[in-house]
């Protein structure tokens, strides 16, 4: 079942069947439980909209590499980075990242070069979304 969470991605419920609950249950004759899993991760809902308008799923894909790195690859390489060095200058890592989708680059992860995504830097806000998106997915 899909679920809107307001102001966040959709995610989705999952129905879990049975749960066991120990040994502390075994008295009251309650050995399972029916329970509720929310499934709040992107793995769950799917790419973006917004990765799929700016063409982002024609090199990527959330868990699997398809031209470039996975998303969920470039979450783990960066979690607990604060610095992001594009070029031979050094940035904090939401801005180094987000030059780095704007203006591609090669070199951090394959031969292939990442094309420039934004050059003239007309669609920064939603580069910079979708750069919070791919570091919050390995929390």
């Amino acid at each position: 079942m899909l679920v809107d969470v307001k102001g966040g991605l959709p995610v989705r419920l999952f129905l879990c069947l049975p749960l066991s609950l120990g040994d502390q249950y075994e008295n009251n004759n309650d050995e399972y439980s029916w329970g509720l899993m929310l499934g709040g991760s992107a793995l769950a809902s799917g790419i973006p909209a917004l990765a799929k308008k700016n063409g982002c799923d024609n090199c990527h894909d959330i868990d699997k590499r398809v031209v470039g790195p996975s998303w969920m690859e470039v979450s783990r390489k960066h979690k607990g980075t604060a610095k992001y060095t594009y070029g031979d200058k050094e940035y904090n890592l939401e801005d180094g990242l987000v030059m780095k989708v704007s203006k591609g680059g090669s070199g951090k992860w394959t031969s292939i070069t990442m094309p420039p995504n934004d050059p003239n830097g007309t669609n920064q806000v939603e580069i910079r979304q979708l750069v919070k998106f791919v570091l919050g997915l390995a929390k």
